[in-house]
């Protein structure tokens, strides 16, 4: 499996508007396009209701929607169309401050299951997300919004990847860091800050086999005692009726354990079919 990481360049849009569209540039290669936003408003459950890159829609994992500090979003979208998309978003109402978002774009992702898990919390002046799922070909990365003097700041044990200017008094900062089997937290902080996390798979080989060689054997006897009829990957010749045994050897990538392989023969000749050895 091999490790999510960011590819192009981290879009930021400000904007207090409930609803508008921005063009953006969607790099080659992104797998993953993840929405992280920061905002405050005065009221309980403010959200996104919606939004889009390219025609295709997001899909929300967590945030932290409540009053007493700062409030953040997080969202998805798999296999984004490359180049220039329209990225277009709607709020559930008003906003008093922000909202700062920003646009991360990710390459090798399993785009089948992209989030394995996510937390978020808020604090004073730390915010610690609940524990969440995680494993170690995963990326785990966070969004910390913050607001006032006081720009926002990832935790410990993180790669800040970005840190906004002040729009209306809000800060968004994003950090990541690599994922363990077992579960993670994320941290960041600011005033009254508040963070979401999540864990994105990484992206799985596609299972390939192929047949390094093969080897004839009489049979005269068991898996130790029988006799070897030629070396490795040479072709022998058999009497009408004679009975022999013959080893195949398949190198494998990736997840084979449930494959079953089959045998088959055919005379020589053209026109002859192939049959299955039973």
């Amino acid at each position: 499996m091999t490790v999510p990481s960011v590819v192009g360049s981290i879009v930021e849009i400000n904007s207090n508007d409930s609803s508008g569209s921005q063009s953006v540039t969607v790099p080659s290669g992104a797998a993953l396009c993840l929405l992280f936003a920061g905002y405050w408003a005065n009221a309980d459950g403010r959200d996104l209701t919606s939004a889009s890159l390219g025609g295709a829609g997001f899909t929300k994992v967590d945030g932290y929607t409540g009053t007493s500090y700062q409030q953040s979003t997080a969202w998805y979208v798999s296999n984004p169309a490359s180049g220039l998309q329209t990225f277009s978003w709607l709020w559930n109402g008003s906003l008093s401050d922000g909202a700062v978002i920003a646009l991360v774009f990710l390459q090798d992702v399993d785009t089948s299951s992209p989030i394995r898990g996510s937390g978020n919390s808020a604090g004073y002046t730390l915010a610690t997300t609940s524990a969440f799922s995680t494993d170690e070909n995963d990326l785990c990365i966070c969004g910390v919004s913050s607001y006032g003097s006081v720009d926002a700041g990832v935790g410990s044990g993180q790669t800040e990847i970005f840190d906004s200017d002040s729009f209306s008094g809000q800060y968004l900062a994003i950090g990541t860091k690599a994922g363990t089997a077992g579960t993670a937290t994320m941290s960041g902080a600011g005033t009254s800050p508040s963070a979401v996390a999540m864990s994105v798979k990484g992206s799985v080989a596609a299972a390939t086999a192929e047949q390094e060689g093969f080897r004839w054997r009489a049979d005269d006897g068991d898996e130790v005692s029988a006799t070897w009829l030629d070396a490795q990957d040479t072709d022998v010749s058999l009497n009408a009726g004679a009975h022999a045994r013959l080893r195949v050897l398949i190198d494998t990538e990736s997840d084979y354990a449930n494959t079953q392989f089959q045998l088959e023969y055919r005379e020589t000749g053209s026109g002859q079919n192939w049959r299955k050895v039973e």
